[in-house]
Parts: structure tokens; C-alpha cells; sequence
């Protein structure tokens, strides 16, 4: 990876962000997207208006350094952490890290033997997650990569980057509570909190009738029900998942219809204050081809540290060979 360029690239885009944000007098994340729309356009060799004009110095300095796609993500990411720290953004707004990613690539690579999949992400936010499947599975099998999210600001960010990076991410701006068209793999890293309308919580099954119903209920139960036979559902979801109000409704739903096969209990560093501590957690759709396994169950405690993912990868396998 070119770590002196990366350190360039994101000192040369943060500059040209913050210049843009003080002359429109706008957020850090407008700006940001304003910088990728003007970048993209120099790069097509478009005529700048004032604005980019003062900018293309920065452009010409960037192209220069001839990043990879995949390190010019990895700049992005480095410019979106600290937009954060600017900009007061809820929790679930927050990208997803590469080192969680990376555990999802490996699952969805190792899962199954299709080579054509469809991968959805529900809720996709800055496009991080995709992106880190995108890059992470060296096979190819992801042929269809789509994200959904609701939000303005995200959508638009999430697809100034993956014009810039050249990813085959498409998305759309839809609640995933409303797609209804299929795929052999669903992703998210579940938004937590309570679904805001009730008229739409109504029609699903893991729906309370006291109060508000858990979003990530319904986006976990969404999933499963547009899944594919034997396609898999991977979840970043609160710990607590099965230990929660409400969580009763979730578990004889999924009890009906899904194989729970996996639980990856994630480092409690990584969840720090008031953040909600989290696991993966993997879902299949049963099929006349599959079966419930004995659930996989894994604590682990270093993302970083080779010798403890030598060690998960080797449960794994032999977990998988059963």
C-alpha cells in the first residue's frame, strides 16, 4: 500500500474540503462531496467553474500521485474520520472499519461456492462496507453490488466516492425496509434504535403492538425474507441481540424461517463510551441443499494481531469441514 501518497492525498483533499467549506459556508461532508463532483469532472477534463478552478491545483498534485482505487478508498476513509470529528454525527452514520470489513469479505468468500452473487447492503451508509467486500474478495464473485440507504447526505457522499474509485457499487436511496427484490447475499451494519413508523412495522411479524419496533429487527427479518434458498444474511448487530426487549419476537420468527449459523463475538475496544458493543452474526436461508449447523461460535479479541486470526480462520475451517 503507498502509505507516503495516502498521507498526501488526504492532506491534499482535506485542504481542498475545508477551502470549499469556508467559502460556501457549508458542512464538512457537503464540501467534501462538492471536492469529489469537481475532482471526477477534472478528471474528465470539463471546464471548472470559479470554485473548482482555485481547486485544480490540488486536482493535478492528486491525479499525480496515481493511486490505486483501493488506496484512494482507504484516503476517503481517513478524510470522512476526520469530517467526524468536525461534524456531530449520529452513531449509526459512522463507517464501518476496515478491519470488520475485511471478517465480512473473508465469511462471504468462504460461505459460498457461487460465482455470480447479487450482495445487498442494507442501510449502506458511507459505501464503506461494500467497498471493503469489493476489494476484500479477490474471486470476483460479487457481480451485483448494491447499496441502499435513505439518507441525502450519505447517498450522495457514498456515490462521490465510488464514481472517484471507479467501484461497481450502485445505489439507491430506498429505506431497505421497502426492497423487495432479491439476493443471494444481504449485508448490514445494522443502524440500532427504533423504526419511526408504525404503519410499516405493522407488516412484519417481528413487530411489537407495544410502542416502537427495533429497526434492526426489521431490516434483519427484510433480509431474510428477500434472500434467496441458501443465500446468507451477515449482520453487524447489537451483542445483545437475542438478550434485548423485544428480542423474543426476533428469535421464534427466525426460529421459523433462518438457520442462525455463525456468532462473532468483536474486541470491546472497539466499542468504547456509549457505543453499543456489537458481533457479526450470520444467517442462512434454509434450502432442500443445507441444514442448521451447530452454530459457530467465536470471540475475537485483537482485529489486528496475525496469530489470533490465524487462529479464528483455522476454527473456521474446521467448523466448515464439519
Amino acid at each position: 500500500m503507498e502509505i507516503e501518497q495516502i498521507e498526501q492525498a488526504f492532506e491534499i483533499i482535506l485542504y481542498n474540503t475545508q477551502t470549499i467549506q469556508k467559502q460556501l459556508k457549508t458542512d464538512f461532508f457537503d464540501a467534501l462531496i462538492e471536492h469529489n463532483v469537481g475532482y471526477a469532472a477534472y478528471l474528465r477534463g470539463e471546464v471548472a467553474d470559479d470554485l473548482m478552478r482555485e481547486a485544480s491545483t490540488g486536482f493535478k498534485e492528486l491525479q499525480q500521485l496515481n493511486l490505486s482505487a483501493e488506496a484512494l478508498r482507504k484516503v476517503f476513509q481517513l478524510v470522512i474520520i476526520k469530517g467526524y470529528q468536525e461534524t456531530q454525527l449520529q452513531a449509526n452514520h459512522a463507517l464501518t472499519p476496515d478491519s470488520i470489513g475485511f471478517i465480512f469479505a473473508y465469511l462471504l468468500e468462504n460461505l459460498t461456492n457461487q460465482t455470480a452473487l447479487k450482495v445487498v447492503d442494507f442501510g449502506s451508509g458511507t459505501g464503506n462496507l461494500a467497498q471493503t467486500l469489493e476489494f476484500g474478495v479477490k474471486s470476483g464473485k460479487i457481480k451485483n453490488l448494491l447499496g441502499l440507504e435513505i439518507d441525502d447526505l450519505l447517498i450522495d457522499l457514498s456515490a462521490s466516492i465510488a464514481d472517484l474509485t471507479e467501484s461497481q457499487l450502485r445505489l439507491e436511496q430506498l429505506d431497505a425496509t421497502r426492497y423487495h427484490e432479491g439476493a443471494d447475499i444481504i449485508i448490514s451494519d445494522l443502524p440500532i434504535g427504533f423504526y419511526p413508523d408504525d404503519a410499516i412495522s405493522a407488516e412484519f411479524l417481528t413487530a411489537t403492538n407495544q410502542g416502537k419496533t427495533y429497526a434492526h429487527h426489521l431490516l434483519i427479518e427484510n433480509a431474510m425474507r428477500n434472500l434467496r434458498a441458501g443465500g446468507f444474511g451477515i449482520f453487524l448487530a447489537p451483542l445483545t441481540l437475542f438478550d434485548s426487549q423485544q428480542s423474543d419476537l426476533l428469535a421464534k420468527w427466525l426460529q421459523k424461517t433462518s438457520y442462525l449459523q455463525m456468532v462473532i463475538n468483536l474486541p470491546e475496544k472497539f466499542f468504547k463510551g456509549d457505543t453499543v458493543q456489537k458481533a457479526i452474526y450470520v444467517f442462512e436461508k434454509p434450502s432442500s441443499d443445507n441444514q442448521q449447523r451447530e452454530v459457530f461460535v467465536y470471540h475475537l479479541t485483537d482485529l489486528k494481531d496475525r496469530a489470533i486470526l490465524a487462529s479464528f480462520i483455522t476454527k473456521f475451517n474446521e467448523w466448515y469441514q464439519k
